[in-house]
């Protein structure tokens, strides 16, 4: 196991490879300008700002992957709001929710299955709080 995202796990096996590829993360801080009267303002320091992640994913039949299934599990987090544990090897980033995804379609069979897509999910940093989700 490479890692995991939730119950998406990044594995390369015989017969199977799901992975990621260009993984991205963003940290930032959060400031506030105080105005001073006559003078420069004065930046205040505020706090870290949640974290952002974006991963690339190839989603094939040719690796063993259902992209259809898949994506529907992916696209059903998104619509619930769920936040989940983002690991990579033994590296546990923390929760992460998913804000966005970006989708290529690469291959369609002539029955208009999925055969091939590329996905970019871009993921943000999120207590563990699941009480706003509609799964609770």
């Amino acid at each position: 196991m490479l890692g995991s995202y939730g119950d998406i796990v990044f594995t390369v096996s015989n017969g199977k490879v799901l992975t990621f590829d260009g993984l991205e993360k963003d940290l930032s801080a959060r400031f506030s300008k105080q105005e001073i009267h006559l003078n420069k303002p004065v930046l205040e320091f505020i706090g870290e700002d949640l974290a952002e992640i974006k991963l690339n994913i190839k989603l094939d039949t040719s690796l063993g992957i259902n992209p259809k299934k898949q994506l529907d599990k992916i696209e059903a987090s998104i619509k619930n709001g769920e936040r989940k544990v983002l690991m990579i090897g033994t590296n546990v980033f923390g929760y992460f929710a998913i804000q966005k995804i970006s989708q290529k379609f690469n291959r369609i069979d002539n029955r208009g299955n999925l055969l091939a897509i590329n996905i970019e999910l871009n993921l943000m940093e999120s207590q563990y709080d699941n009480r706003y989700s509609r799964n609770t």
